[in-house]
């Protein structure tokens, strides 16, 4: 049997060996039809999705094979069996607010897709396909980013009406803290400055300021036991007491 899913229609035409009653034909959206076919026969096999659906994917039983995905596809009969064209349509989830490196997931209609932010907008978008219109829960996941920062997602879940609804946005961002550094007896004149690393052993920053001018600057909040290092650059012939430190 050669059905087609809801969202398409399939075509079909005999490429080499013998099928009955016909060699040719189209399968509507819903629906199947039956044909018999000798052993080693191929059939060219297309589908077609309807506007807003994509296809998804062929599904066989028995003894025929398809490459799941080749839309155009040759089938291959060895024996009784059934391909299933599915049409879906894409639900996409685009983050924004992430770091390089840091990896997010979506839960959606009860399936889980993972993604790892890469360059040039790499990694940003999760897609889902779903086989029929509905309303679909969804959560996105907090991201821990090398162990150290914690970055929340907004909104962080919802439903989705996938006949009025077919992507959503989500906004992920941490909580901040500020720190200062206050000198003390240096003149206006001389510029001292600051560098901060970060946990994770990367400079996070650096800033400078004449004497008599503090330094104040937002870091992201660290996990529990990881903390910042700093250290202080002093004018020549200058010293500065402290000259480093850490803090969280």
């Amino acid at each position: 049997a050669i059905s087609s899913g809801d969202g398409g229609y399939v075509s079909w035409s005999l490429s080499s060996g013998a099928t009955y009653p016909s060699s040719s034909g189209t399968v509507s959206a819903g629906s199947s039809t039956t044909i018999y076919a000798t052993k080693g026969t191929r059939i060219g096999m297309q589908a077609y999705p309807a506007y807003d659906w994509s296809f998804v994917e062929w599904t066989t039983t028995g003894s025929v094979t398809i490459a799941p995905g080749a839309n155009p596809g040759v089938l291959t009969v060895s024996g009784s069996g059934s391909v299933s064209a599915v049409f879906g349509i894409q639900v996409t989830f685009t983050e924004s607010g992430l770091p390089t490196g840091a990896s997010w997931s979506i839960t959606f209609g009860g399936q889980t897709q993972s993604a790892t932010v890469g360059p040039f907008g790499y990694g940003t978008s999760i897609n889902f396909f779903v086989t029929s219109y509905g309303s679909y829960s969804w959560s996105a996941s907090t991201v821990t980013y090398w162990w150290i920062w914690t970055y929340y997602p907004n909104p962080g879940s919802g439903t989705i009406d996938v006949q009025t609804q077919t992507s959503q946005a989500i906004t992920y961002s941490t909580n901040y803290f500020s720190y200062t550094w206050t000198p003390s007896g240096l003149p206006s004149s001389y510029i001292w400055s600051v560098v901060v690393t970060a946990p994770n052993g990367q400079v996070y920053g650096s800033w400078s300021a004449f004497g008599g001018q503090s330094i104040m600057e937002s870091f992201p909040v660290v996990s529990s036991g990881y903390y910042y290092s700093w250290s202080v650059n002093a004018p020549s012939g200058w010293s500065a007491s402290p000259s480093s430190g850490t803090f969280n």
